[in-house]
């Protein structure tokens, strides 16, 4: 269960380290940008997280 709760949230990790807004038009506004850099720090810190409760784990 630990493990299957390990994978969800890396997989979640990197859907937010990869977010991007899909728009019509090309450009992004600052709000977009400001919002899909605060998903990618919350991503990182979801994978760093993780990083520390397997090395814990497997102390």
């Amino acid at each position: 269960m630990a493990s299957d709760l390990s994978i969800a949230q890396r997989k979640l990790s990197r859907s937010l380290e990869n977010f991007t807004f899909a728009g019509i038009e090309t450009t992004q506004t600052d709000d977009e940008r400001v919002i899909q850099e605060s998903l990618k720090e919350f991503g990182a810190l979801i994978a760093k997280i993780e990083d520390v409760r397997e090395r814990i784990t497997y102390l």
